[in-house]
């Protein structure tokens, strides 16, 4: 799994994510305060009993 730290989605500024709720301020702490991950197909992001750590 990679994370990335810079800013290479737009999903906060996309109309149809479930982020177009949010107000500017909580659409800034997001943007200041995320990471993107990319997984590969079939790839385990967390296991049954794990705590996930993200949406």
């Amino acid at each position: 799994m990679r994370e990335y730290k810079t800013k290479i989605c737009n999903c906060f500024e996309n109309i149809k994510t479930l982020f177009k709720v949010l107000t500017p301020e909580e659409l800034d702490y997001l943007s200041q305060h995320h990471a993107c991950l990319h997984v590969k197909k079939n790839e385990v992001i967390y296991k049954e009993g794990e705590r996930p750590s993200g949406l």
